[in-house]
């Protein structure tokens, strides 16, 4: 257990400086953005994407697994089994909410966002987002003729209006994402760490704190990434 802390800490510092931490959710957002400009049709452009998706998938293992069984080892020096960590206190699914409704956080969070959310991840890590054929691209070169750029799919440009009505669509979704990403995940995650302050069952330890301040919050920012990942499919 004394070397998976030490790999948690590690993470936890190597991870934000290795990646940037502002640059890691940029490119997160992006990959939302169903419109690309031809300079990020790139090899690199593409591998910066993978080793992203790799960073967000190993921080959200992490948190599950250390947040299951490293807040509960912390807590009372051993590591329980399944059947004991179903009425365990110490565990991040239950410190994040009332008694009353951990069974339903067991299911929501614990299982069926945190099983989507790293299975997404995984598909970005090694597929495209979109399908080369079903790629918006934002071509100077195609809106020559005219007095801004035109949207291209499949290589084939469209015409002005219709790249009007569809630039106007993508503003008004990458508006609702950035809500989503920002206040909504603020306000989750305030709620979630007032109920780990409000249950008083964490302890006081430079892990602890990484895991609540850091881990956590990006795991949260994670979960409802996913969520609007899925719901981008549709909505472009």
């Amino acid at each position: 257990m004394g070397n998976f802390v030490k790999l948690f800490i590690a993470t936890a510092v190597v991870a934000p400086a290795k990646f940037g931490l502002v640059r890691h959710i940029k490119v997160l957002y992006r990959l939302l953005d169903p419109v690309r400009s031809s300079a990020e049709h790139t090899t690199s452009a593409q591998a910066e994407v993978r080793r992203h998706c790799l960073a967000a998938f190993t921080i959200s293992l992490v948190a599950i697994v250390y947040g299951v069984f490293g807040l509960q080892y912390e807590a009372t020096g051993r590591i329980h089994l399944a059947s004991s960590l179903a009425d365990s206190p110490f565990i991040f699914i239950h410190q994040i909410c009332p008694r009353s409704v951990w069974r339903q956080m067991e299911f929501a969070v614990g299982w069926m966002d945190s099983a989507t959310t790293l299975l997404l991840l995984t598909v970005l890590m090694t597929n495209a987002p979109v399908r080369e054929q079903f790629r918006y691209y934002l071509s100077v070169t195609a809106g020559q003729q005219h007095q801004h750029p035109l949207l291209t799919i499949g290589g084939r440009p469209l015409s002005g209006e219709e790249t009007g009505r569809l630039l106007s669509v993508r503003r008004r979704v990458m508006v609702g994402n950035a809500a989503v990403l920002l206040y909504f995940n603020a306000l989750v995650n305030g709620y979630f760490l007032g109920n780990v302050w409000l249950n008083g069952v964490y302890q006081r330890s430079i892990t602890s704190l990484l895991y609540w301040l850091l881990f956590f919050p990006l795991f949260i920012g994670y979960l409802l990434y996913g969520n609007k990942r899925e719901r981008e499919r549709g909505s472009f």
